[in-house]
């Protein structure tokens, strides 16, 4: 029987709505187990098959310190594997992928990410999987697709995000791009790689239909989801500005008295509206000041005239203002005070892992549950 990788589930609602639906996990990035957990979540039986060793991802933490626990994984796998069980098959071995095959036969969606061709190259190509198991589902998940010159080409989250154009428009104008922190193309990928999951397993349950193979590009669906402004300016606004400088928002991050605050105002009433919250109307009112260009091209100017009234207050006092004002403010902070804020606790968004770190729960609740 495998064995359980990374603890119960935990803070997933009462009631699992998949718990009929056997999943067999074979990914070695964190968008492929972020996928597999999304069916952890919601009750699936998941089983991760990893390699003799282990996942690599056992050992690895943010700090290069272990999480604590007993056993001795890093918080980051923990969370992406809690509720999964685990077993260890060695695929280059002829015994290991018999082994595979067996637990096929009896899962109902099979969760890959090891690259166009890897499967078919090793005997587990879908056609085999569909022969001992017509109804079984295989969700392939890679940088660019399955077919195409470039199906082997190497990628990862940062340079897909140079590829998909979103790093080209981030950034001072005239520095140094920047890239989109916290793996948020993976999980991106993730969850539209769970949604047709779950639909082709669906699919292959009505009448006892054929389980279809999905084929995921990471390009594709980051795609859709970094999408920058600039290519909505140079489809509808042929006169504007089309992206040949980057930038960022103004306001964004900017310095209080006591640390740091963050405003986005991406209406043109938000920004009147957060000139009032800084005690600066007359900014609102200067025509060259209305554009999110025009405050870029006289960023020096906006920002003194921001940090002459954030500088002056404290976070809390800066949010409570903006708040009443409602102009989309948050304070910038390293997250150890995120699980007390009262909201959160409330709803009890944050859950204690038996590692000793607090994670967040499953973000959604079953009002019939």
């Amino acid at each position: 029987m495998p064995e359980m990788a990374g603890g119960g589930l935990l803070g997933t609602p009462d009631g699992a709505v998949l718990d009929q639906v056997r999943v067999l996990e074979l990914t070695r990035t964190i968008g492929g187990a972020y996928t597999a957990k999304l069916f952890a979540d919601a009750g699936a039986e998941v089983v991760k098959v990893e390699p003799p060793g282990g996942d690599r991802l056992r050992s690895w933490s943010a700090s290069g310190s272990p999480a604590g626990g007993d056993s001795g994984d890093g918080a980051f796998f923990q969370f992406l594997n809690a509720g999964k069980r685990s077993v260890v098959i060695d695929l280059d071995d002829p015994g290991g992928r018999d082994q595979f095959m067996a637990l096929a036969a009896t899962a109902d969606l099979v969760v890959e990410d090891l690259g166009a061709g890897t499967v078919e190259a090793m005997g587990l190509s879908h056609a085999e999987l569909n022969e001992s198991n017509p109804s079984l589902a295989l969700l392939s998940i890679s940088p660019w697709g399955r077919g195409g010159p470039w199906d082997q080409r190497p990628a990862n989250e940062f340079t897909l995000q140079s590829w998909v154009g979103s790093t080209h428009s981030r950034g001072i104008p005239n520095e140094m791009p920047l890239g989109v922190g916290g793996k948020l193309g993976e999980f991106l990928v993730a969850a539209n790689a769970a949604a047709l999951g779950l639909a082709a397993l669906m699919a292959a349950r009505r009448d006892y239909a054929r389980g279809e193979h999905v084929d995921v590009s990471a390009y594709e669906a980051m795609t859709t989801s970094f999408v920058v402004y600039a290519h909505l300016y140079a489809a509808y606004a042929s006169d504007a500005r089309t992206g040949a400088t980057r930038s960022i928002e103004i306001p964004s991050v900017e310095p209080a008295k006591d640390g740091w605050v963050g405003f986005c105002t991406i209406t043109g009433q938000q920004f009147k509206d957060f000139c009032v919250v800084i005690d600066d109307p007359e900014m609102a009112e200067a025509p060259r000041l209305a554009s999110g260009d025009g405050r870029m091209d006289h960023r020096d100017e906006v920002w003194n005239r921001i940090a002459r009234f954030t500088q002056a207050h404290t976070v809390d006092e800066i949010v409570d203002k903006a708040t009443m004002l409602r102009v989309p403010v948050a304070p910038i902070g390293d997250g150890s005070r995120v699980a007390q804020i009262d909201h959160f606790a409330e709803r009890g968004v944050y859950v204690e892992n038996p590692g000793g770190f607090t994670q967040p729960r499953v973000p959604y609740q079953l009002s019939a549950r």
